[in-house]
């Protein structure tokens, strides 16, 4: 049969799912020079299935990824990313989950001349974070995201 998301066999179908909530976007142009943007999910989520009532598997309740934004130019600018997972189950029986996390992301970039140059430090706090699971025979065996880590892209616009 089918594998689910941490090797477990799926064997069949959900009697009954729910998943539920909201979600809020938003993004406020203080200044010419300062932004301020957000993005939040707060849900409910639920499977039935034979009697048993559980959360899905690598499931957050609570994602918030909040932004600052300084324009220092018209082709200039630098951020700071703040970015919250609340804890999910990685098993069907809801006994072993990954834990909630937050992380500290900087980047910024350049516009010039049809280029965009852009950059990112991750992780800037070097944290340890859990970000997938699968159980082993005692226990489960987890992911660990990349510690203090960057990136540079260049795009061309013609």
């Amino acid at each position: 049969g089918k594998v689910g998301p941490n090797s477990i066999v799926l064997h069949q179908n959900a009697a009954e799912s729910f998943r539920g909530g909201i979600e809020v976007d938003a993004d406020w142009k203080a200044t010419s020079r300062w932004e301020f943007l957000t993005s939040n999910s707060l849900s409910f989520n639920q499977i039935q299935q034979d009697g048993e009532v559980f959360k899905p598997v690598l499931t957050p309740s609570l994602l918030i990824s909040c932004d600052v934004v300084y324009n220092i130019s018209k082709s200039v600018y630098t951020g700071l990313n703040v970015r919250f997972n609340g804890k999910s189950y990685i098993d069907f029986s809801n006994e072993h989950q990954l834990p909630s996390y937050a992380l500290l992301n900087i980047y910024g970039g350049v516009n010039w001349k049809g280029f965009l140059i852009k950059g990112s430090l991750n992780n800037v706090l070097n944290d340890l974070v859990l970000t997938n699971a699968v159980l082993g025979a005692n226990s489960p065996l987890y992911f660990v995201m990349s510690g203090i880590n960057g990136s540079v892209s260049l795009t061309y616009k013609f």
